[in-house]
């Protein structure tokens, strides 16, 4: 269990002992982890890392994140470490949104800060749209992270559309796999825009 918030010297500290008790290298927990060796010895040192590059690490530790978001004097959250994560989390690379997803399906599934909604309470803390944070996590609900760099990658197939993460923000509003798997086929043969497959979608929604 990697708990934040905590100082960067506490969480390196945490990630090392946990990828020693694994067995693991820097280089093969940056291999599982999908990031630069460099990231792994930066972190471990006590430096700065993303949210997104937390969530990768803690993938490729097999664990699990604890956001606490400590209540202010006078009632909510303050605007601390991990909160400023996520927002500089969501502003990037679609696998990094991908890693928001998670943790905040993980939030969503966990049990609610001070009463009240736990993304209600990230989104409060962010200032975030609450119904984005659900569309991340929505994503990360349907998808594993490989399954999303799959789709977001160039097609083999000659003259097939590339998917976008806004694509598959509206892709996993489709319950059933076998219809959001038939979408996903319709997207990449026809080209459709976002714009286009959301008009389609709106229909049978």
């Amino acid at each position: 269990m990697l708990r934040v918030p905590m100082t960067s010297v506490q969480l390196g500290r945490q990630i090392a002992e946990l990828r020693r008790a694994r067995g693991l290298s820097e280089g093969q927990l940056a291999e599982r982890a999908q990031v630069p060796v460099q990231v792994v010895r930066r972190v471990e040192r006590g430096q700065d890392i993303t949210l997104g590059a937390l969530g990768r690490l803690a993938r490729g530790l097999g664990a699990k994140i604890e956001i606490q978001l400590a209540p202010q004097a006078g009632g909510g959250t303050r605007a601390d470490s991990p909160v400023k994560r996520l927002r500089a989390a969501l502003a990037r690379i679609p696998l990094d949104r991908y890693a928001v997803g998670e943790i905040v399906a993980e939030v969503r599934r966990a049990t609610a800060f001070n009463g009240t909604s736990g993304v209600a309470a990230l989104s409060r803390a962010t200032g975030e749209d609450e119904a984005s944070l659900y569309r991340f996590a929505n994503v990360a609900e349907c998808w594993s992270a490989a399954a999303v760099r799959k789709l977001l990658a160039q097609p083999k197939e000659p003259r097939a559309a590339r998917l976008s993460w806004s694509h598959l923000v509206r892709l996993a509003t489709i319950g059933d796999v076998t219809e959001r798997d038939r979408w996903i086929t319709r997207v990449r043969r026809q080209g459709l825009s976002v714009r286009q497959l959301q008009a389609r979608l709106l229909p049978s929604r």
